[in-house]
C-alpha cells in the first residue's frame, strides 16, 4: 500500500520534496528511506508547508543535523501547520522558557510539539503550578524533562 502511494505521487513534487529534505533539512539516505517506508504521508505535504515547519524549528537554534534527527524521530511534527506550532511555542515562551531552552526541549523530546495546547500542554503546566512548581523552577523542570508532557497524570 505504501509503495502504491509513492507511485501515485507527482514525480516533480516527489523530487522537490526529497531535494528539500536532503539539501535544506539535512536528511541522509537512511532518514529518506525511513520516510519512504514508514512515514510516506510526509512526502505528500506541500514543500512550502514542510519548509515553514523546518524554518520554525531552525529559528529556535536547532542545527541542520539536529533538525533532520528531530524530524526523523517525530515526523508527525510535519503534520502541523507552522502557525499551530508557533502558538504552542509562544505559550511556552510566555511561561518563561527561552528560545534556546525550547530548541533543546525539541531535541530531547520532539513529540511534545505534537501535543494539544489546550488538552495537554496547558493542563500539565497548571498541574505543576498547583503543586508549587512555578517561575524559574517550572522552566528548569520543563527544560530538563520535556517528556513530562507525555506522562499520564492520572496514575
Amino acid at each position: 500500500a505504501r509503495a502504491e502511494m509513492l507511485f501515485r505521487l507527482d514525480p516533480v513534487h516527489l523530487q522537490q520534496t526529497l531535494e528539500f529534505l536532503v539539501n535544506e533539512v539535512g536528511f541522509g539516505p537512511d532518514q529518506v528511506e525511513q520516510l519512504l517506508w514508514r512515514d510516506g504521508w510526509v512526502l505528500k505535504r506541500p514543500v512550502n508547508k514542510l519548509r515553514a515547519v523546518s524554518d520554525l524549528i531552525e529559528g529556535l537554534g536547532v542545527s541542520c543535523s539536529h533538525r533532520a534527527y528531530v524530524l526523523t524521530k517525530c515526523p508527525d511534527i510535519f503534520g502541523f501547520g507552522a502557525d499551530a506550532l508557533a502558538g504552542k511555542l509562544r505559550f511556552l515562551r510566555n511561561k518563561g522558557l527561552t528560545e534556546e531552552q525550547l530548541g533543546e526541549m525539541i531535541h530531547k523530546f520532539p513529540p511534545f510539539l505534537t501535543f494539544d495546547l489546550h488538552n495537554v500542554l496547558r493542563p500539565k503546566i497548571m498541574f505543576l503550578q498547583r503543586v508549587g512548581v512555578g517561575g524559574g523552577d517550572l522552566c528548569a523542570f520543563l527544560h530538563k524533562c520535556p517528556s513530562f508532557f507525555g506522562m499520564d497524570l492520572e496514575r
